[in-house]
């Protein structure tokens, strides 16, 4: 399957519809495309009625596929099989481990949202006529898709591009859209992009200050505290 909320929701439902226990399953991340062939996969399975999905495992499973755990899935899974086979509050019970690995999980990405956010900074460049800034990142997880809102909330009115080894983000004043990520060390063919991220160049203090200099970074940032944690 994709390794996303989505592909995640729509296998889970599949195998849950089937009365599949996550003894039976094994997940593996889709090397190329995902066409979403769950009733393929299930074919000759009766399904029956799916059951309902308690919203604060949606919200947690949102965070948690974004870190790189390889086992992140098969435990998602786990817990949700348990959610609705009889221990509807299982969330409530922070002893139980697979509830502790999966808090762990969420509060990983959620402090790596924050840091994406506080310290990425973005060059200043030119593209299609238009200024644009550019930036580039490491993150610990795949949290280009959690952290870009943040970005267009403080920075609405520049037209910006975050790219990550495995993601990137584009804002254009009115769509924020998302596609393939990119290494340090592969340079972007054309625009913008080349001139800000391809092979840097020495300058002078004053021409780093009045090119190069990195936007402000200004507002609010995602709130990564855990409960009972100093405002």
């Amino acid at each position: 399957m994709a390794p996303e909320l989505a592909s995640f929701r729509e296998v889970s439902r599949g195998l849950l519809a089937r009365g599949l226990p996550p003894e039976r399953v094994s997940f593996e991340e889709a090397r190329g495309p995902w066409n979403g062939r769950v009733d393929a996969l299930l074919s000759g399975m009766e399904a029956g009625a799916l059951p309902v999905v308690p919203r604060d495992f949606l919200e947690l499973a949102e965070k948690v596929v974004c870190h790189r755990e390889p086992e992140r899935w098969a435990l998602l899974y786990r817990v949700l099989w348990r959610l609705t086979h009889g221990e509807r509050r299982l969330l409530e019970r922070e002893v139980d481990r697979d509830v502790q690995r999966l808090r762990r999980m969420e509060r990983a990405v959620r402090r790596d949202v924050r840091s994406l956010v506080i310290r990425v900074r973005f060059r200043r460049g030119s593209s299609d006529d238009a200024e644009r800034y550019v930036a580039w990142y490491r993150p610990d997880h795949l949290v280009v898709r959690l952290a870009a809102p943040f970005l267009v909330g403080r920075f609405p009115t520049l037209r910006w591009s975050l790219f990550t080894p495995d993601a990137s983000a584009h804002w254009d004043l009115s769509r924020l859209s998302y596609g393939a990520g990119l290494a340090w060390e592969a340079p972007p063919r054309t625009g913008a992009t080349a001139r800000s991220l391809g092979a840097p160049r020495f300058r002078t203090p004053r021409e780093e200050r009045q090119v190069c200099a990195p936007v402000m970074m200004v507002g609010d940032v995602p709130d990564t505290r855990e409960d009972g944690d100093a405002p």
